[in-house]
């Protein structure tokens, strides 16, 4: 997966491409063996932020989310694995990711568009944002649908039911298998605080082990991390959806 990153401080707006951004940030000096070292960095992507642990859960997601372009750090040596993810960054990361793979596939681009015969009326997604095209875009083709229809929060931080929500749209977008329900999802405590619209992309979540909880609960209403974020990509990557 490449050529989806997005910066994520809160407020930054900036798309990079894919490969060697993470690299390129922890090589100290360029030589005639810059591409030998270039592969090498990316395989320890992770290893250039001094607050990601070689011995944390998350450091393979990282390590992944980097390596692939998906995600950067919220400085040169800091990805902030407990911090937020916004709304507006989610939906930029996948637009993005949606264009790439079309692009490497021959598809239709036109999909990348809004799509004309839904009507997007979100009165806070301003023109000229960085998130601007991709939240029309996920808007019109219903893999976002806004806490109604005026209202999408591109800064608000996204819940982890949000974020399975939209991660369910988006697999269904794609042509993804989206039928693996069951009732894994009942075995933790609180599933029932799961929202009625989230309750069948938790279900999904959890049995195709996208999800995988702590200590026996959800959390559904808590906010995502940076760290959550990367490992459902990685995740989602592994089960065969990219």
């Amino acid at each position: 997966i490449t050529n989806a990153a997005v910066t994520t401080k809160k407020g930054s707006s900036s798309s990079r491409p894919s490969g060697g951004n993470s690299s390129n940030t922890d090589k100290k000096t360029e030589d005639d063996d810059s591409k030998k070292e270039e592969s090498s960095d990316l395989k320890n992507a992770a290893d250039v932020f001094t607050d990601i642990s070689s011995g944390s859960w998350y450091y393979g997601a990282v390590n992944y989310a980097v390596s692939n372009g998906l995600m950067l750090g919220t400085s040169e040596n800091v990805f902030s694995p407990n911090g937020a993810v916004t709304r507006g960054q989610i939906v930029t990361i996948l637009h993005r990711l949606a264009k790439e793979k079309d692009e490497q596939a021959g598809g239709n681009q036109q999909r990348l568009s809004a799509n004309g015969n839904i009507s997007v009326n979100f009165t806070d997604i301003k023109s000229g944002k960085y998130y601007t095209e991709a939240v029309n875009w996920a808007a019109s083709n219903e893999i976002v649908l806004g806490y109604d229809e005026n209202r999408f929060g591109p800064d608000d931080s996204i819940t982890r039911e949000q974020l399975a929500a939209i991660f369910y749209r988006y697999a269904q977008y794609k042509g993804y298998d989206t039928t693996q329900g069951g009732m894994a999802i009942r075995e933790f405590d609180d599933y029932e605080s799961i929202s009625d619209y989230a309750m069948g992309a938790m279900a999904w979540a959890v049995n195709t082990g996208l999800v995988k909880g702590d200590s026996n609960l959800l959390y559904p209403k808590g906010t995502a991390t940076r760290a959550e974020l990367a490992a459902l990509f990685h995740r989602f990557a592994e089960n065969g959806m990219k």
